[in-house]
This record gives C-alpha cells, sequence and structure tokens, in this order.
C-alpha cells in the first residue's frame, strides 16, 4: 500500500517540477535585473505554480476524493451524482485556471523577450 502513495506523489513531483524550476528561475532573474516586466514573470508563475499545485492535488486519487466530504454511505444515487459532480466541475474549473494562468506567463514571458530585444537594438 506505501508504493501506491510514494507513486502518487513521485506522479505529483514530476508534474510540478518544470514548473516550480521556471518559478525559481525568474526569481534569480529578478534579483539581477529588477523590471517591471520581470516582477510580472515571476508574479504569473507563482500563481501558475499555485494553481498547479492545487490542479495536481485535486487530480490526485489519493487526496482529491479524500477531499470530497463523506460522512455517511449514500442513500440514494442523486447524492451520489451531486457529489461526483461538484468534484468534477471543481476539477474542470482547477484545470482551466492553469491553463489560464499559463497563458498569462507565456505572453509576459513573450513581452519580455520582445523588450529584450528592442534593448539590444538601441545598443
Amino acid at each position: 500500500m506505501g508504493a501506491y502513495y510514494l507513486q502518487e506523489f513521485v506522479r505529483i513531483v514530476l508534474a510540478l517540477l518544470p514548473i516550480a524550476l521556471i518559478f525559481i528561475a525568474t526569481i534569480f532573474l529578478y534579483r539581477r535585473n529588477r523590471l517591471r516586466e520581470i516582477f510580472y514573470l515571476r508574479l504569473f508563475a507563482g500563481c501558475w505554480l499555485a494553481a498547479a499545485i492545487a490542479n495536481r492535488l485535486i487530480l490526485s486519487s489519493v487526496v482529491g476524493m479524500g477531499a470530497v466530504p463523506k460522512t455517511q454511505i449514500y442513500t440514494n444515487p442523486d447524492e451520489a451524482v451531486a457529489t461526483f459532480r461538484f468534484y468534477e466541475e471543481l476539477q474542470t474549473l482547477s484545470h482551466f485556471a492553469e491553463q489560464g494562468l499559463f497563458i498569462l506567463f507565456a505572453v509576459a514571458f513573450v513581452i519580455f523577450c520582445r523588450h529584450g530585444v528592442q534593448q539590444q537594438a538601441r545598443t
């Protein structure tokens, strides 16, 4: 049983590792150059990482279904369907939040790259 939890933990960590590395890189980049564009990169990377953590935990079969309170056995199928619909809507909402923050990060990254190209053209 312990191997199952370890496998879930490794899946979550491996999914979040690239986003965490991007966030760490933006932190170091902001320390070197305190530009407004890099601040927004760091902000969106941090929000993207937080949304990705929430999304991975909701999608995890260990944590996700444990978040749905179940104090008793469902007496009819409608109660079970309502609970699973809520869980499914929560998954969808967290997925779209993560994707939206990724798009914001990508737009901020394009603006940052364009700003760097414009500065190099001036010199």
